[in-house]
Formats: C-alpha cells, sequence, structure tokens
C-alpha cells in the first residue's frame, strides 16, 4: 500500500513543518513493513513538501497510522500545515 501526502506549511511554518517531516519519517522507516518513507520538497515552491510512503501490505500501514508516536506527530503536522492525503495500490499492467 502506498501512501502519497502533499502538505503546504502555514505562513511562516515551513521549518517547523520540515523539522516534524523528518521525525516522522526517521521513525516510518524503523517500522516493520515498510519500504520506504521519503518527504520531497517542491523546488519551484519550498513550503509544499511531498510525503511518499509504501508498506508491505494493509496491516502494516495500519500499524503505523495507529502508533503513538505518528498520532502525534501527525497532530502537530496539521497544527503547522494543510495538507490532502491518497492512499493507492498498484495497478496490474501485464
Amino acid at each position: 500500500m502506498k501512501i502519497i501526502s502533499i502538505l503546504a506549511a502555514k505562513p511562516g511554518k515551513r521549518k517547523e513543518l520540515e523539522r516534524l517531516l523528518r521525525c516522522v519519517a526517521k521513525m516510518g522507516r524503523s517500522e516493520p513493513g515498510n519500504f520506504h518513507y521519503n518527504v520531497w520538497q517542491d523546488p519551484a515552491d519550498p513550503n509544499v513538501f511531498l510525503l511518499d510512503e509504501l508498506y508491505l501490505d494493509d496491516e502494516a500501514k495500519a500499524a503505523h497510522q495507529c502508533s503513538a508516536h505518528a498520532a502525534s506527530l501527525m497532530s502537530r503536522i496539521a497544527d503547522v500545515s494543510a495538507f490532502t492525503t491518497m492512499v493507492v495500490q498498484a495497478v496490474d499492467v501485464t
């Protein structure tokens, strides 16, 4: 399962958002079933970030989302940004 989130820092909150995203990525990468947890920044607008997460399955994704550290960090991230999240799965193109 893949999770993609686009986050826009609230005015004056870019540095704090970036710090929080680094923390959540570091923690996410250490969780069982996580293949990658990357943070991207828009070169045209440094206030916009993209989170790119990939999990083995729904169980690994749910474990991440229900973890205490993720809930705490996501609450703080919501305070300093506006964001949209999509949960997607691969399409078999063979």
